[in-house]
């Protein structure tokens, strides 16, 4: 029988795998509600999504509807105080096209427009040739889909057979646009009371189909104003907007590539790997932006043809990562390299400047906006020809500000009206936090402060995304977590990021969220 799914956040996973979700059965918990919340907590900070079940059919057999008025109420109790939080949505069961009762229309339409819709809920079996009659998710501009088949057996030849066959069906899902899929060798009566045999398997071939960056659609249709997204995947992204009914002129296009490293995988002719610095520092290959020459050639020959090849496809921005070595490669950074570098290599602050200049002016040459990234000691500078550093870029995007306590660069240096984006990455501190000081920012603290974020003169506003390092996977809005039913995003007097850091000793382990990519 077809669901409906409400969701209210997009929430991912931290310790368990990628896109585990649990649906709360038997509806909103009556009694001993304080012994519920602290299960539940335990499950969501381990990083499940829970999904409040409410159940809309009184007796299945009739198609007959339980009362508005009670459905509604299991729905208000889910988000209830200390649930409310705990929630990812609600998870609307028993959803009948044929009520005898009621008009199915005008009955499911009073309760939530669906986000997700169980487009398939039925015997594995029944897949294939309800793929041959033309199942796919037809309601593609209106809300994702999802699949659920059960009683998929595991194969005869063992592991990899059965691994094999789950990838064909969440292919063949993909294929037909469905976002969401389950399957399990669990059979009926009720074969969502536990897990597969093969959940390993299943969660192995979903998660990178969710979080690989090559499904756009459920971002899409969230109605973004801004998406953000690496330069090469824009055709791909305009090709799926098309596809769920998005019109181009309804967001800003960013896109995205790094200005200030060699990327590998970007086209053969890129130059950029022979103007870098030798040696390379940690991970990633700085170029040489500390050389007048060699950045007049990774302007011409690298950085303009990649703003360039953005403009053709339609980009309105572009972001310009790693515009920092002068704070990863400063020429403190040689001072151990031998034999000793001849001329002195390192990037200062005064080169980085001439470098973004050019940068910045080459973007807007070809009509598009940029914005500067980190590089907050920059904020406070001037180029040049005298123009502020923070007057002169359309935007601006930070990483990691509330964790480090460097927020109010911005509304001590910004004095006009520019949107100022940020990212928190709600495991970093866990993975990379000094000793005796790792946890996780809750969103339940930073969003209030985000919140609170006042710019210079009242004027520059701040958008926070909090989500997981791992960068291809979504995060939360802290817009959208402080609209939900039952936030209190109030900011607590005096409140500091330092606060909000749950102590490494904690009972419960990190929680991930995510919201868009």
């Amino acid at each position: 029988m077809a669901s409906a799914l409400q969701t209210r956040l997009a929430v991912g996973s931290g310790r368990e795998p990628n896109g585990m979700g649990v649906f709360l059965p038997c509806g909103p918990p009556r009694t001993n509600l304080a012994t519920y919340i602290t299960e539940f907590k335990r499950l969501a900070d381990s990083g499940i999504r829970l999904y409040g079940y409410v159940h809309t059919l009184s007796d299945v057999a009739t198609h007959t509807a339980r009362p508005l008025s009670a459905v509604q109420a299991d729905i208000a109790a889910w988000y209830g105080p200390g649930l409310a939080e705990l929630l990812t949505g609600v998870f609307l069961d028993e959803v009948d096209p044929a009520l005898s009762n009621a008009k199915a229309w005008d009955y499911y339409s009073q309760l939530a427009e669906a986000d997700v819709y169980v487009r398939f809920e039925d015997y594995a079996a029944d897949w294939a040739p309800g793929l041959g009659a033309g199942l796919r998710c037809d309601c593609a501009a209106q809300s994702s889909c999802a699949a659920l088949l059960h009683g998929l057996a595991p194969a005869a030849a063992g592991a990899a057979a059965t691994a094999a066959a789950v990838a064909r069906i969440v292919s063949q899902a993909d294929a037909r646009s469905f976002s969401y899929v389950f399957v399990t060798d669990r059979v009926m009566p009720d074969p969502w009371d536990g897990l597969p045999s093969y959940f390993a398997a299943l969660m192995d071939t979903v998660a990178p189909w969710q979080l690989s960056g090559d499904n756009f659609r459920p971002l899409l249709r969230s109605r973004p104003q801004v998406v953000d997204v690496d330069v090469d995947n824009v055709e791909q992204l305009l090709q799926q907007a098309a596809e769920v009914g998005v019109s181009r002129q309804d967001f800003k296009l960013i896109c995205y590539f790094s200005a200030g490293t060699y990327e590998p995988a970007r086209a053969a002719a890129d130059l950029s790997q022979r103007q870098s610095m030798d040696p390379p520092f940690g991970e990633e290959l700085w170029l040489s932006v500390d050389l007048d020459s060699t950045q007049q050639l990774l302007l011409e020959k690298v950085m303009i043809p990649r703003m360039q090849y953005a403009a053709a496809r339609g980009c309105d921005g572009v972001e310009l990562d790693n515009v920092d070595a002068y704070d990863n490669v400063p020429p403190a950074s040689f001072k151990s390299v031998t034999p000793a570098q001849r001329p002195a290599r390192g990037v200062t602050p005064q080169a980085q400047l001439a470098f973004n200049a050019a940068l910045l002016d080459a973007a807007h040459g070809l009509g598009l906006s940029a914005g500067l990234k980190n590089a907050l000691d920059l904020l406070g500078r001037s180029f040049a020809d005298g123009r502020r550093v923070s007057d002169a870029y359309d935007w601006f995007l930070n990483e990691r500000c509330w964790e480090f306590n460097e927020c109010d660069a911005y509304g001590d240096n910004i004095g006009w009206p520019a949107s100022v984006m940020a990212v928190e990455y709600c495991d970093s501190v866990r993975r990379f936090g000094a000793a005796g000081s790792q946890g996780v920012l809750r969103p339940d603290c930073v969003c209030p402060l985000a919140n609170a974020f006042v710019g210079a003169a009242g004027n520059a506003t701040l958008s926070h995304l909090i989500k997981t390092v791992d960068l291809q996977a979504l995060g939360l809005d802290c817009r959208a977590y402080c609209a939900a039913p039952g936030v209190n995003c109030v900011p607590p007097a005096g409140g500091k990021v330092a606060r909000c850091k749950e102590p490494k000793a904690s009972e419960y382990d990190f929680r991930v969220w995510r919201g868009h990519e």
